[in-house]
C-alpha cells in the first residue's frame, strides 16, 4: 500500500476543519438555509461508497472554500435534477428505503476566471444541504495523448 501524501493529508485536514466550522447559511436562490452536514464532506471523499481518487479529492478540496461563498450569494439556479436515492441502512431483507432527492447546481465565475459549481441536495422533505463542489471543467485525453482541461457546460454529474 502506498504511503499517504503529506501535502494531500494537510489539504484534507484543512478542508475538513473549515467544513466543520460552517453553520447553516441562507441561499437566496432557494430562499432557505443550506446545512453543511457530514454527508456533504463524505461525498467530497467518496462516490457510491468507493473512495474517489486522490486527484479528484484534491480538486474538490482546493475549490471547496468557494462553495459557501457561492451558496451565500447565488440568486439563480443554473441546474436542477430530481432522482431517487437510498436512505438509511438496508433492512433485514437487504432492501433499502428510498426517497426523492432534488439537486440544485450553482455556477459562479470568480474574478480570476475560475469557474466553480456547487451542488445542494434535499432528500424528501428534509433540509437542503451542501452536496458537492467541483471546478467547472473536466479533464479528457486529447488525440495525441496528454490530458487537457475542457471548460464549458455540462451537467451535474460528479466526476
Amino acid at each position: 500500500m502506498s504511503q499517504a501524501n503529506p501535502d494531500f493529508e494537510q489539504l484534507r485536514s484543512d478542508t475538513e476543519e473549515l467544513y466543520k466550522g460552517l453553520g447553516p447559511m441562507l441561499c437566496p436562490a432557494l430562499k432557505e438555509d443550506v446545512y453543511f452536514t457530514s454527508e456533504g464532506f463524505n461525498h467530497l471523499r467518496y462516490k457510491f461508497r468507493v473512495p474517489r481518487t486522490e486527484a479528484a479529492q484534491r480538486r474538490k478540496f482546493k475549490v471547496f472554500p468557494k462553495a459557501p461563498e457561492i451558496i451565500k450569494v447565488t440568486t439563480t439556479i443554473q441546474e436542477y435534477r430530481v432522482g431517487i436515492t437510498r436512505t438509511g441502512k438496508p433492512g433485514r431483507d437487504g432492501l433499502c428505503r428510498t426517497a426523492q432527492a432534488q439537486y440544485w447546481g450553482f455556477v459562479h465565475v470568480f474574478s480570476n476566471n475560475v469557474r466553480v459549481r456547487a451542488i445542494v441536495r434535499k432528500v424528501g422533505n428534509g433540509q437542503a444541504h451542501f452536496w458537492s463542489v467541483m471546478p467547472s471543467w473536466k479533464e479528457v485525453e486529447s488525440a495525441n495523448g496528454p490530458m487537457v482541461r475542457c471548460v464549458g457546460g455540462g451537467d451535474m454529474e460528479d466526476e
